[in-house]
């Protein structure tokens, strides 16, 4: 009896121990599988946070660059039409100052060859007039024909009056001074008055006027320089021909 006893309390222990072995491996067993779950969880709730943290700064740094070329847009369009309006306003004021010096030239320029213009008709007619007296120191040296022109000296027929005879045998007038140049008043053999200005030609040998001044004209030609003096009636002039 004592041992029937003993076996069956022997096999009560036994059953109670892997009854208790039995729920602990179930406790472990249900504690790991929740472990587990709660880790998943976990790292899936993280990978979510890190898409949409991801996904948001994509979304951030995309407008900050769409933001930032549109301001660079705009400050390189203002630039550029800042740019245009002051190259018009200067292209402007350089032509209104280009306009302003051709109108003032040309009034300058225009006034000039009026005072010129005058000049030479007063000139002309006053030398004209005094010209028509007895005691007149402007006659010409030579006389002339009553038709009012000389033979001219052969091979000379087709050339201009001023180009006809040598220098000295010209009568010069008078000389107009003026800012931009001096003209000299030339009469010829057939009683003609020609203006003339440096450059161009006087006598039969290709002379060409170099200088004219309040004193007289001087003449280049090949070989020497030949003065042509107002009131050309010195006994000085006749004699160096």
């Amino acid at each position: 009896m004592k041992n029937k006893l003993i076996l069956f309390l022997s096999g009560v222990f036994l059953s109670a121990i892997s009854a208790s072995n039995t729920m602990k491996k179930r406790f472990i067993s249900k504690f790991f599988i929740k472990r587990a779950r709660l880790i998943s969880n976990f790292f899936s709730i993280k990978s979510k946070l890190i898409s949409i943290l991801v996904t948001t700064k994509g979304e951030v740094v995309s407008n900050f660059i769409f933001i930032k070329k549109r301001l660079a847009t705009n400050v390189i369009a203002k630039k550029i039409q800042l740019i245009k309006r002051f190259i018009f306003e200067k292209n402007k004021l350089i032509l209104d100052s280009r306009l302003k010096k051709i109108k003032f030239v040309s009034v300058a320029t225009l006034r000039n060859k009026l005072v010129l213009i005058l000049s030479g008709v007063f000139l002309s007619i006053t030398l004209t007039g005094v010209a028509n007296e007895s005691a007149n120191p402007f006659n010409p040296i030579f006389s002339s024909t009553p038709g009012g022109a000389t033979d001219a000296p052969a091979g000379t027929e087709g050339k201009h009056p001023l180009q006809q005879y040598p220098v000295k045998n010209y009568i010069l007038m008078g000389v107009i001074a003026s800012s931009n140049a001096n003209i000299a008043l030339i009469r010829a053999r057939n009683g003609e008055e020609y203006f003339v200005r440096v450059g161009n030609l006087l006598g039969n040998t290709e002379g060409k006027i170099t200088k004219i001044n309040g004193v007289g004209v001087e003449v280049s030609e090949e070989d020497r320089i030949v003065s042509l003096m107002v009131r050309n009636r010195s006994m000085s002039n006749e004699k160096t021909e």
